[in-house]
Order: C-alpha cells, then sequence, then structure tokens
C-alpha cells in the first residue's frame, strides 16, 4: 500500500496500523472433493484452492463425503508458504450406510448414491445399498432402476435367509412387483 503525506500534515504524529503479511498454505488430499474448513468458519474452501492465513496458529478440518474427517492444528509466520498433504480414509461400511441414509432423508440424492457407489465396492451385494439406491430410482420416477435396485436387494436377503427358509430364493419378476408395492 502507498501511503501519501500532504505536507500541512507534516508536524502531526500519524498512527498507521498495518496488516501482518499473510502466510500461503497449499493443501493436496487424495479426495478431489475435499474441503477444509479454517478456525471453525461457517463456509469451506475446496482443498485444491490456495488460502491466505494470517500468522498464528489456526484449526484445520478437512471433510470429504465418505470419509473420516481430519483435524489439525497449524501455526504459520508472515510471509511463510506451507505446503501439506492430507490422507483421508474411507469410512467402514455401516458409517457409510449411516451417512447415505441421512443423506437421503435430506433428500440429497446425489450423495446417497455416491456414499453407496462407496459401499458396493466394498460389498457389491449389500441389500441396505441397494435399498437406499432403489429409493433414489422411485423419487426420480426411474422404476426400471429402481426394480433393479430393489431385486438385487431382495436377492442378496434372500441369500442370508435362504437357509432358515430352507432354500427359499427370490425370483427377479416378483423381487420387482414386491418394490412397486412399496418396500
Amino acid at each position: 500500500k502507498n501511503i501519501f503525506l500532504r505536507p500541512e500534515l507534516a508536524n502531526q504524529e500519524t498512527v498507521l496500523e498495518l496488516d501482518p503479511i499473510s502466510a500461503v498454505l497449499r493443501l493436496t488430499a487424495n479426495v478431489a472433493s475435499a474441503r477444509v474448513t479454517i478456525d471453525n468458519q461457517r463456509s469451506a474452501k475446496p482443498i485444491s484452492e490456495r488460502i491466505l492465513l494470517s500468522p498464528g496458529t489456526h484449526t484445520l478440518a478437512i471433510e470429504a463425503l465418505g470419509y473420516a474427517p481430519i483435524k489439525l492444528e497449524l501455526t504459520v509466520a508472515p510471509d511463510e508458504t506451507v505446503n501439506r498433504e492430507v490422507q483421508l480414509e474411507r469410512l467402514a461400511v455401516p458409517l457409510l450406510l449411516q451417512q447415505a441414509a441421512s443423506a437421503f432423508n435430506e433428500r440429497r440424492y446425489g450423495d446417497t448414491q455416491k456414499l453407496s457407489e462407496f459401499i458396493f465396492a466394498a460389498d457389491p451385494a449389500n441389500a441396505a445399498a441397494h435399498r437406499l439406491v432403489g429409493q433414489v430410482y422411485v423419487e426420480r420416477n426411474d422404476f426400471g432402476n429402481a426394480g433393479s435396485h430393489f431385486a438385487q436387494a431382495l436377492a442378496a436377503l434372500g441369500k442370508w435367509w435362504a437357509p432358515m427358509f430352507g432354500g427359499w430364493s427370490v425370483s427377479r419378476s416378483w423381487a420387482s412387483s414386491w418394490a412397486w408395492a412399496g418396500w
């Protein structure tokens, strides 16, 4: 910043308050969609964004859908550049299911499907995830895909229940009609 003094003010005391030079923080993560919150602010920034920090200690929270959040403290000096790499860990299937159910209840259908994809990567026949995705398709009036996921959910349950019911299995057409009945 430039400061210009007028000659008539030359004999007076002038007090200047200067902002400290910011530090630069560059974060990278194994999850491109990760977001970072600084010092409990309400808004989160994309992890790929360059972040300016005032000198001092800051608390960072890094989060991504389907991953365990990370909190870290960072102390920066004026004009310092800090590069950090963060490794987020995928949540276990029960926690992913919990998040997917919450996302569905909040009508965040894209998040429900993304979380279910994570579940399918670990357990392709997960009945609860197929049921949730089927419900998303019902909400979107895509009954063909809904029926397919409901059938897969019932087939997975049939494999689990079969020993209890003497080898009972679920036919795909019966499962689709059962899905229409409002399961």
